[in-house]
């Protein structure tokens, strides 16, 4: 499934293959029910952060990502950890992100949502984003204070993410005011 629209949109279409399905734009919450019900997220592009791979993270996803930029900064690979979060490949072919999904399904059993989302959790509590601080939990649930004793910054921004039943994986964007 192919979720967004472009340029290159219909050009993608024509050359798709019956089992890809595009999706176009989609809301926060059916993005968050996507990453959290897909068995890995694909990221063959290269950007400054990776945010895109974090959000997929924190919704309990396992990434497969181009191996340089941002990605490198935000996945734990499978190989350099015991705990991974996702897997990278090294080339923008073809052949590179299949044997990459290949080794994926090999490995799959390694990589466990609900331990992807405390370790996206615990990677990027503190991550100053310039406008707060980028937080990510497996609970709605959240005393602020004993996470984070003095936050820096008028607000902090908390992604919080729901892992049960009908709303797994639903981020939801918190701002709160410091008092």
């Amino acid at each position: 499934k192919i979720v967004g629209t472009g340029p290159l949109r219909e050009s993608l279409e024509r050359q798709a293959r019956s089992n890809i399905e595009f999706l176009g734009w989609q809301d926060d919450r059916r993005v968050a029910e996507l990453y959290a019900a897909c068995q890995a997220f694909l990221f063959p592009g290269e950007e400054d952060f990776g945010i895109v791979p974090l959000e997929a993270q924190a919704c309990g996803c396992p990434v497969i990502a181009f191996g340089r930029g941002g990605a490198t900064e935000t996945v734990r690979a499978l190989g350099d950890t015991t705990e991974p979060t996702g897997m990278f490949f090294e080339e923008q072919t073809t052949d590179s992100l299949i044997d990459a999904m290949e080794v994926f399904e090999r490995n799959a059993d390694r990589f466990d949502p609900r331990r992807i989302m405390q370790i996206a959790m615990l990677m990027f509590m503190g991550v100053s984003l310039g406008w707060g601080v980028l937080l990510y939990t497996d609970t709605l649930e959240l005393d602020l204070s004993k996470v984070i004793p003095s936050v820096a910054g008028p607000r902090v921004a908390m992604i919080l993410v729901r892992r049960n039943g009908s709303e797994a994986g639903m981020p939801k964007l918190v701002q709160e005011s410091r008092r």
